[in-house]
């Protein structure tokens, strides 16, 4: 169907534009000049494949967050809040715990989670597994209770506990255990001395979340009512039976199963170590990665900034950006660079000259199906220097141009028919205050074929705060001055 309607409106179809030619010539500067070239210079080339990706995420994560709340994710309120977030990023993983007012869990142990957009912690608890969210309000409450003494030693215990994992461990232990019998069950006090230590977690991942203890004692042995030594005595040791507290707290059954695998736990401290470092190091790493391909700041510095002057933009590209490709390019693309400033800065000469490009871009734009339109690419293609959108005239004028074109008849019919064209002569008129449209000199260059064409760039912009307050604020992280 809509095959059939395109191929109808190719032929026959009539403009398509904004509602009364209204637009908002500071929005539009930024939509339909700005932020139109930078996402179609980076569809247009392979080279910008992963560049284009990872910018979509940060357009993603702005549309949802407000660019004021993605500001404050980049940038900590204060020193203590920064420092804070800093070693949170140590302590992500297992064994972190947060004692909180609104969740409530047995131990208050779990494995911890950052989020970077929004910032924030999210810790699920091993016992409940409910989820609590630590933000910037309570991020140094969160890093203070873990550097804590009596934490510091619990989480200790903890991995010393993962290095008696799935291990043979000494334990001596005394139980009365029910004993099957041909004549029921009886009960006999039975010695144990080890088992295989087991911990129990949510998923196969040996630093998921959940931490219930056990010990499958196999060799338990009594003296039977006759004299018999009986061996072989299967028990299952809980958390209690070895001293482990709900705050993992020193006890003396703890320390004696400790003490009695000490080589254990030397053994295979080191590799524990080793494979939380991993951990984290997996985690740096793929942020880092994301930033080698476009900076976090590259959305408030480049695409929300379309006052930034040119050279500050590209200083910000070659010095502030990890990624080769884009340090490069203020040279790889230096003509159509020097096409979007040519645009911006007639788009600034006049108010008319903005409402100019604006019709003529909301014609390109939204009617690019029609075959008139199609094929008069040097009048309405917007990356071509030649585009009627760069040469404001006097309407007579243009209405000439468009009849030489069989885009309007002489009679006021076509495409560019009367009610288009009093439409357009009157904002026009509005615009230069009922005065002739003003002459420039001004030339604007050709860009590259696709550079202008991205349809997303017509409407309502993404965010629409004050991007030169925020922008000025990122410059000043990124010079210290």
């Amino acid at each position: 169907m809509n095959f059939v309607k395109n191929l109808i409106r190719k032929y026959f179809g009539r403009l398509h534009y904004s509602t009364g030619l209204v637009y908002n010539d500071t929005l539009a500067r930024k939509t339909r000049i700005w932020q139109r070239f930078w996402r179609s210079l980076f569809k247009s080339r392979e080279l910008y494949v992963d560049v284009e990706k990872r910018m979509q995420e940060l357009v993603d994560i702005c549309t949802k967050e407000g660019i004021t709340n993605f500001r404050n994710d980049l940038f900590a309120p204060n020193d203590a809040i920064k420092q804070a977030r800093k070693l949170s990023f140590f302590l992500e993983g297992p064994d972190c715990y947060f004692r909180s007012d609104s969740v409530k869990d047995p131990t208050c142990w779990g494995r911890m989670f950052i989020n970077l957009f929004p910032f924030q912690l999210t810790i699920i608890y091993d016992v409940s597994e409910k989820s609590v969210i630590i933000d910037d309000e309570i991020v140094c409450e969160f890093v203070n209770q873990n550097k804590q003494s009596d934490i510091l030693l619990s989480r200790k215990f903890r991995q010393m506990l993962r290095c008696l994992r799935d291990e043979r461990v000494n334990y001596k232990f005394s139980e009365i255990v029910p004993i099957k019998t041909a004549c029921g069950k009886k009960e006999r006090l039975v010695d144990f001395q080890s088992g295989i230590l087991r911990i129990k977690q949510k998923c196969n991942d040996p630093f998921s979340h959940g931490f219930k203890v056990r010990l499958e004692l196999d060799d338990g042995k009594y003296i039977d009512d006759d004299g018999t030594e009986v061996t072989g005595i299967k028990y299952t040791a809980k958390e209690a039976d070895l001293g482990i507290t709900s705050d993992f707290s020193q006890t003396p059954e703890l320390l004696q199963l400790f003490n009695s695998n000490k080589e254990i736990i030397d053994a295979k401290w080191p590799e524990i170590q080793q494979r939380l470092t991993w951990m984290h190091d997996d985690l740096m790493e793929f942020r880092q990665e994301q930033l080698e391909v476009l900076s976090n700041v590259f959305y408030m510095m480049v695409y929300n900034n379309d006052k930034i002057p040119r050279a500050e933009m590209e200083s910000f590209l070659t010095k502030y950006e990890q990624n080769p490709t884009v340090q490069n390019i203020p040279e790889l693309e230096r003509l159509n660079l020097d096409g979007l400033y040519d645009r911006l800065k007639f788009y600034d000469v006049h108010p008319a000259f903005a409402f100019w490009y604006n019709f003529f871009d909301d014609i390109a734009v939204r009617n690019s199906v029609i075959k008139k339109i199609s094929t008069n690419a040097d009048l309405f293609d917007m990356s071509a220097g030649t585009a009627l959108a760069y040469h404001p005239m006097p309407v007579e004028k243009l209405k000439e141009i468009l009849e030489s074109r069989w885009l309007r008849t002489k009679k006021g019919g076509g495409l560019f028919n009367d009610k288009v064209m009093n439409l357009f002569e009157e904002k026009l008129n509005a615009a230069c205050n009922n005065a002739p449209v003003p002459e420039t000199e001004i030339k604007v260059s050709s860009m590259s074929e696709n550079l202008m064409t991205d349809p997303l760039m017509i409407g309502t912009p993404l965010v629409t705060e004050n991007t030169t307050y925020l922008a000025t604020a990122a410059m000043t992280a990124f010079t210290g001055s």
